[in-house]
């Protein structure tokens, strides 16, 4: 029996035949026992053939009690209690090497296999085809990419995809971003352009490096273009689209022109 706190348990144990209750191997001869932490044994022998049919009784359970988290229950026949202490020494004796066995024998399958594991855990690299399509899979650990052709695409699946001219210079594309030196093109679809410095701030007074400016027609750092509303904001320059005006943080310098409206109402610069 698994004791998880020390108690004194009154047994009231009762038994015909000459029946005897022995506690952590001493006999209990008055009507309280101490119960201690951990493990305890509780024994009752009696002789079974005068003890019919009343036997043994205990007026107290010892399975309801709280303090009490396990309890294993064992009965046979013998002929004295040193003969039972004897055998079920020898039987957990027994049970213990099994179990000594059987954990050897797990741990000698792990030991003699964990090169195999450990190398499936570490690199796989493999190639296949079928008529219409070639498939290229490499892994390592946790991460791996793989490549896929066929007749009407390339399928790459990968953490950062790599392109390297002869001269070392490299294009990379991570997570939905191009990096490179310069892109060439004759037509850009696209939201807004962003220069890697840019900085503003937010609502909150945090600076972002994404979002347009709050209250504030300029940027902290970098250009902002925004393609899908017109606007623009620099450090010192800012356009907003959405009320048609436009901010100079600054002199403006013209040999010509004019401010105003309409003829007749506005300024000529001269």
């Amino acid at each position: 029996m698994d004791v998880t706190k020390q108690f004194t348990w009154t047994h009231g144990f009762s038994a015909s035949g000459n029946g005897r209750l022995y506690v952590n191997g001493s006999q209990v001869t008055g009507t309280t026992i101490t119960l201690k932490v951990g493990w305890n044994v509780i024994e009752v022998i009696w002789n079974i053939g005068t003890a019919k049919p009343n036997g043994f009784t205990f007026s107290n359970k010892l399975g309801t009690n709280s303090n009490v988290l396990l309890m294993n229950c064992y009965h046979r026949t013998i002929t004295g209690r040193e003969a039972s202490e004897v055998t079920r020494t020898s039987e957990l004796t027994i049970d213990l090497n099994g179990i000594t066995s059987r954990v050897s024998s797990a741990e000698t399958n792990i030991n003699t296999n964990a090169g195999n594991i450990t190398t499936l855990n570490q690199s796989v690299s493999t190639v296949s085809q079928t008529a219409n399509k070639i498939n290229w899979l490499v892994k390592s650990g946790s991460s791996q990419s793989s490549v896929t052709l066929t007749d009407a695409a390339v399928t790459a699946v990968t953490n950062q995809f790599v392109i390297k001219d002869p001269e070392g210079s490299a294009t990379i594309i991570s997570g939905g971003k191009i990096q490179a030196n310069s892109i060439t093109a004759n037509m850009l679809a696209a939201n807004a352009i962003k220069s890697q410095n840019y900085r503003t701030y937010d609502k909150d007074g945090h600076q972002v490096t994404d979002g347009i400016p709050y209250n504030s027609p300029y940027s902290t750092f970098g250009t902002l273009l925004d393609l899908s509303t017109g606007s623009i904001y620099t450090p010192n320059f800012g356009v907003d689209n959405t009320n048609g005006n436009a901010y100079i943080n600054g002199e403006i310098i013209a040999t010509s022109g004019r401010i105003g409206g309409e003829s007749g109402t506005y300024w000529n610069i001269t």
